[in-house]
């Protein structure tokens, strides 16, 4: 009840706040969460390592793990004051990369699957898609308690995404697809425990195998999109190239070598910024 009770305080208060004033409330807190090893630091600061390949005590490794933590906070920021972000504000802090890789994908007429991971802010990055006139469908995690999933599946909808719980969404990703929208999938922890067997970082763990169990069921091509979040308070959001995948048309060996240039592509991203990575979950058994 505390996370919900937050969270609500949270709502009342952030949206009127100016956005310099908001962001400093949220370094002092991540400050905060730092001091007394939080189980989201101490979590981002296994996963740091292992994307480093340094111990977990490493400077670099500590440093990167707060500024994880503290994106993350500014990430919430954005969240809650999305209900009073006006569309064309809101597109005017995203800039674009090669936005014609999705549009070349969707010419095939059998959807696309864009895969991701929490790196940025998709919460509202992913808006664009909806304000773009793009239907598309985000599986998300049901998170506890209800009222708190009800609060934030509002505020991540605010725009015209159509969320769907991640343990109820199979016909309604299927009928997305077939219409020819899009699916996002956010691809880099296996939260349910029954992911496929990949090399993440140069070690082995499991993740979600949707993407690739999607692709074979409906042929949609596989997009990796990220986004990264600027100092000022802007963002970028990167379109890929769809996976150039080599199939064998034997289920058991095609799923791990699509999960396979799934973790591939979620390397390259996170490489590119660690402090990104906002993920507070361990990712390595």
């Amino acid at each position: 009840m505390l996370r919900l009770a937050l969270f609500q305080l949270g709502m009342a208060i952030i949206p009127w706040l100016p956005r310099k004033l908001a962001y400093l409330g949220a370094h002092s807190f991540t400050n905060l969460l730092t001091l007394f090893g939080s189980s989201a630091f101490r979590a981002s600061l296994e996963n740091q390592a292992a994307v480093h390949g340094l111990a977990i005590t490493d400077p670099t490794v500590r440093a990167t793990a707060q500024r994880a933590l503290k994106n993350q906070a500014l990430n919430y920021i954005d969240l809650l004051q999305l209900d009073h972000s006006q569309a064309d504000s809101l597109v005017k802090r995203i800039s674009v990369s090669g936005y014609g890789n999705l549009q070349q994908a969707q010419e095939a007429g059998k959807g696309v699957l864009i895969i991701s991971g929490h790196i940025g802010n998709l919460d509202f990055v992913g808006q664009l898609l909806a304000l773009r006139g793009l239907s598309t469908v985000v599986p998300v995690e049901r998170i506890q308690p209800k009222r708190l999933f009800q609060y934030v599946s509002a505020l991540r909808s605010r725009h015209g995404l159509q969320l769907v719980a991640a343990d109820d969404a199979l016909r309604p990703v299927l009928r997305e697809l077939r219409q020819g929208g899009i699916v996002t999938l956010i691809s880099d922890w296996d939260r349910q425990g029954n992911g496929t067997p990949v090399r993440f970082f140069g070690r082995p763990t499991n993740l979600p195998a949707a993407a690739a169990v999607l692709h074979l069921r409906t042929g949609a091509p596989i997009v990796p999109c990220f986004a990264a979040r600027l100092g000022n308070g802007n963002y970028t959001a990167r379109v890929e190239h769809s996976l150039d995948l080599s199939l064998t048309g034997v289920v058991e060996q095609d799923i791990p070598a699509i999960m396979q240039g799934v973790a591939a592509s979620l390397e390259t991203a996170i490489k590119r910024d660690p402090s990104q990575w906002v993920l507070f979950h361990r990712v390595w058994p």
